[in-house]
């Protein structure tokens, strides 16, 4: 299934159980549900009126093929809790579930690009760090 809506693939698909952030002057919309669990980061530009699609890359160096999978279903979920905390300038995504009861204890960093050091959403890429459970 795909995250985007079918009639503008520019914008999020209609879901439920997702979590949305505003920082930075933007509206994060993270994961939710939509027949299958959406593993997804849409951001909104309150500026320029614009949604663009977010790519998770790892933190970790070099990462293995698995390794960065691994990363990339970290946000298969949904009814989880999102926060944006200013002087980490990271959202923090906090548990949620999966299909056949799955829970999750989990918190996930997601670390935003400086905009005061001049640093910019670029290729759409943010940093997923992980571990903090």
């Amino acid at each position: 299934m795909n995250s985007s809506d079918p009639e503008n693939p520019n914008m999020p698909s209609k879901r439920w159980g997702h979590t949305s952030v505003e920082a930075l002057n933007r509206m994060f919309i993270i994961g939710g549900y939509q027949g299958q669990y959406l593993g997804d980061i849409w951001m909104h530009d309150f500026r320029q009126l614009r949604y663009t699609k977010l790519q998770i890359e790892s933190t970790l160096a070099n990462p293995s093929l698995q390794e960065a999978e691994e990363v990339r279903q970290l946000l298969f979920r949904s009814n989880h809790t999102s926060v944006f905390y200013k002087p980490h300038n990271s959202i923090y995504v906090f548990g949620g579930g999966q299909a056949q009861k799955r829970r999750f204890n989990d918190t996930l960093r997601i670390q935003l690009p400086s905009i005061e050091r001049g640093q910019q959403f670029m290729d759409g890429s943010l940093l997923a760090r992980m571990g903090f459970e």
